[in-house]
């Protein structure tokens, strides 16, 4: 994916963050069997995921625990670990889980709680207690461009990105005859970026970077 900026000599530009990607993948081991209450998907976005019931629910006890609700990489496309961070929301027939980055096509597998699922209607919630779906990718977008002096910019990520990627200067072009010459790690989200010739005082320039994947 590409992003792009403008960089204007002295100035500092702050880029919105990228919508969320939802994957096309994404599936669940979803049969009802004998539960009163039964998991109908799980889709997959780049930060979170929702949990579907066939009726609304509501969370108590180990269920409110975030601990509770984890997730195993079982391949046999495997990925980065994937924790859940938060419990985000519980709407309606809906719980919507917060995670850290998955790796794009690996086999996941959300475990549920096995105590604290209720539906007002159906009573508990008897299973099934792991959904599978695909790996998204995390979207990595810049949240700042800082010119340094006339041979230097610093590039900030929305999210930590891969050093290999980020590190390569072919990743980034400038146009009106510059050249990223060399990338230099300061933190996983922030790099000083090397350029030649020298900018021009008063020019504006397009700044674009390619092939860089989150960490």
């Amino acid at each position: 994916m590409d992003v792009n900026a403008h960089v204007d000599l002295d100035g500092d530009l702050q880029l919105p963050l990228s919508g969320a990607y939802e994957s096309s993948n994404s599936y669940c081991t979803c049969e009802a069997g004998t539960a009163s209450i039964h998991t109908v998907s799980l889709t997959a976005f780049a930060d979170h995921l929702d949990v579907k019931f066939s009726d609304n629910v509501v969370l108590s006890g180990p269920a409110l625990d975030v601990a509770s609700w984890y997730v195993t990489n079982p391949g046999p496309a495997l990925g980065r670990d994937v924790v859940v961070t938060a419990i985000t929301s519980v709407v309606g027939d809906t719980v919507t889980l917060a995670v850290s980055p998955q790796t794009l096509n690996a086999n996941y597998r959300l475990h549920l709680p096995l105590l604290g699922i209720t539906s007002p209607t159906f009573g508990v919630f008897t299973g099934l207690y792991s959904l599978d779906w695909l790996g998204v990718p995390t979207i990595v977008n810049i949240q700042m461009l800082k010119v340094i002096d006339t041979h230097t910019v610093h590039v900030i990520f929305g999210v930590a990105v891969d050093e290999t990627d980020a590190s390569d200067p072919l990743n980034y072009s400038v146009d009106n005859g510059l050249t990223i010459v060399s990338a230099t790690k300061i933190t996983d989200f922030w790099y000083e970026l090397k350029n030649k010739p020298r900018q021009v005082d008063g020019q504006t320039y397009n700044f674009t970077a390619t092939n860089i994947g989150a960490k």
